[in-house]
């Protein structure tokens, strides 16, 4: 009898944590663009009600012979990835830096350096990443 409630304590005990959620399904990212032969990519799947969640994958500029690999994800609508490409392209006119938050980390835009601008991508755990683009690399990844 004492056998039997412990195993129906546990298996009480055991199915009451369970921290693994239901599997989604989603459909394959579609590609919004990519540079350097696939290091740099931006894509998305819609998750409904005209929101989508975008996905950049990046190597990091920061370290010019380690290849980390960084990736930036983001739920938006049309209305604010538009709003995320236009603060980007402003940042080659600004003479000063600039800053947005974009889902798990701040973007900051430093003033143009010979028609290339600097963002540093500063996550919430404290890691940090850097992204190197032309005017024409920008427009091509944000598939302008």
């Amino acid at each position: 009898m004492r056998f039997l409630f412990v195993i129906a304590f546990l298996s009480v005990s055991f199915s009451s944590h369970c921290q693994i959620g239901k599997a989604k399904s989603y459909e394959n990212p579609t590609e919004v663009g990519r540079l350097y032969g696939g290091k740099h990519v931006l894509a998305y799947h819609d998750i409904g009600g005209g929101r989508r969640q975008y996905i950049l994958s990046f190597w990091n500029e920061e370290y010019i012979n380690v290849q980390d690999v960084k990736t930036l994800s983001f739920e938006a609508t049309q209305e604010d990835f538009d709003y995320f490409y236009s603060f980007l392209l402003e940042g080659y006119k600004a003479n000063k830096v600039r800053s947005l938050e974009v889902g798990n980390a701040e973007l900051v835009t430093y003033p143009d350096n010979l028609g290339y601008m600097d963002v540093g991508v500063n996550f919430k755990d404290g890691t940090t990443g850097k992204l190197i683009f032309s005017k024409r690399q920008l427009a091509k990844l944000f598939g302008k």
